[in-house]
């Protein structure tokens, strides 16, 4: 890169000598038309170093691995901390409300609270490659219980001139096994199952209860053990390929960029209920234990923007369309559109500091894989978000 910057001066020296000779006018416009052309050949094979220095610093930082064409300068490390969360505060939109009126149900059968703690690790091991890695915790509430799950993400992206990026990938997502309690999300599932059959419990009965138009058919039993369902093997694996193409201004940094993905998804369901629903009703269930594992693929695209806001900042507007392909009995909702906004702010050429927010039109449908099975892929067609801050450091 300063090789590349002497000789550019000792040329521009050059040729701007021959100017002071006034019968000369000819070879002082072959040396502008030279000038012209050397420079912006030194400026394409060097671009991916000049956008490195050129560019406000808070431009290329690479927090939450935003689709981008370009990478952080060789020797650059970065770390980010991000703290997201979605509660009463944050439901702006009664996404609550809207899901609950979707399932019909009185009690709160949402996907409820969510907080998550991610930690981003990012390199620029070269002028042109940069290493990322992603760990994350979250706390769901979903199905009338907390669910912690923690998710891994590794990828490396290659930067071709700072206009042209390729990221490859993989993606890692898991939890504990967890049981289901709350008697009206058992029936929620045994609706699916049979969809005359209910479930009530008592202190001392579990009462197996088919309705019918014209009757009510209620069969009880003395109650052994708390009915439950158990989720098990709640994990998944993604590995993807996304390509970005970016071009910077000074101020403006549009990207527009496509992704494939393929995912192979863990889960099994099992209960206890087959140990003890009466014999003329286990034809009403299906053989348990559940292996729901599958595979899927995704395709997505849409486009990154960033804008050289004032006081330091940088604003970034990010689209993102999805498309899944399943199976023909898994495949109720096989799209998402995810939007995600957010300001950064330079508080120091080492720190910068960033709030935003996520919106998904369908819930974490593809967003985190395993949550998609076949008897709750009705529940992934209405929105949710949340919000987010974070802060940046670079070394």
């Amino acid at each position: 890169m300063r090789n590349a910057g002497c000789f550019r001066v000792r040329l521009v020296t050059v040729l701007l000598n021959n100017f002071k000779s006034k019968d000369n006018v000819e070879l002082r416009r072959l040396s502008v038309e030279l000038i012209i052309l050397i420079t912006l050949f030194l400026l394409t094979f060097n671009r991916a170093e000049l956008k490195a220095e050129e560019l406000p610093l808070y431009l290329t930082y690479a927090a939450d691995d935003f689709p981008a064409s370009m990478v952080l300068p060789k020797g650059q490390l970065e770390l980010d901390l991000r703290y997201a969360f979605f509660n009463d505060a944050v439901d702006v939109f009664g996404f609550r409300e809207k899901e609950k009126d979707k399932l019909a149900v009185s009690s709160n059968f949402s996907f409820g609270d969510y907080r998550a703690l991610s930690l981003g690790v990012h390199y620029g091991l070269t002028h042109h490659l940069m290493l990322s890695f992603d760990y994350d915790y979250r706390t769901l509430g979903y199905q009338g219980v907390d669910l912690n799950f923690s998710g891994l993400k590794f990828s490396a992206r290659y930067s071709l001139n700072g206009c042209f990026a390729v990221d490859i990938g993989v993606k890692y997502d898991q939890t504990k096994d967890t049981s289901v309690t709350n008697v009206e999300y058992i029936n929620y599932y045994l609706h699916k199952f049979k969809s005359n059959l209910n479930l009530e419990v008592d202190s001392q009965y579990v009462w197996y209860v088919l309705t019918y138009p014209d009757m009510v058919v209620r069969y009880g039993l003395p109650k052994t053990a708390e009915p439950e369902l158990r989720m098990e093997d709640l994990q998944d694996y993604t590995g993807y390929l996304r390509f970005t193409l970016g071009k910077a201004w000074e101020k403006f940094y549009p990207n527009i960029f496509f992704e494939f993905g393929y995912t192979h998804i863990d889960t099994k369901m099992d209960t206890n209920l087959k140990d003890m629903i009466p014999d003329g009703y286990r034809s009403y269930l299906p053989d348990f234990p559940l292996d729901m594992s599958r595979e899927e693929k995704y395709i997505s695209a849409g486009f990154s923007l960033f804008f050289q806001t004032p006081y330091d900042t940088i604003t970034h507007i990010e689209y993102t369309y999805m498309y899944l392909f399943r199976d023909a009995d898994i495949n109720y909702a096989p799209k998402n559109q995810i939007i995600r906004a957010g300001i950064a702010y330079l508080l120091t050429q080492n720190i910068i500091l960033h709030v935003g927010g996520t919106y998904l039109h369908s819930q974490f449908n593809g967003v985190v894989p395993f949550l998609y099975n076949k008897y709750t892929q009705t529940t992934f067609d209405h929105p949710y978000g949340w919000a987010e801050v974070g802060v940046s450091y670079l070394f």
